[in-house]
């Protein structure tokens, strides 16, 4: 079994090789050393989330 890895170590191996736009500014991530972008300073992180919502069952 691995020990899980501290959250900003998994941030910086998935920048590792992906061209990722910065949220704020649109800096490109790739490579990136720490947790925060070098461009606009904004403290990042690494979310999962859904591109194809389905809100409907939650507005009724």
């Amino acid at each position: 079994m691995t020990m899980p890895q501290p959250q900003e170590e998994v941030l910086r191996v998935f920048l590792t090789d992906r061209d990722v736009p910065c949220p704020v500014c649109r800096y490109n991530l790739r490579g990136l050393g720490s947790t925060t972008c070098p461009e606009c300073g904004v403290r990042l992180d690494l979310r999962v989330g859904s591109i194809d919502l389905k809100l409907g069952p939650w507005l009724l």
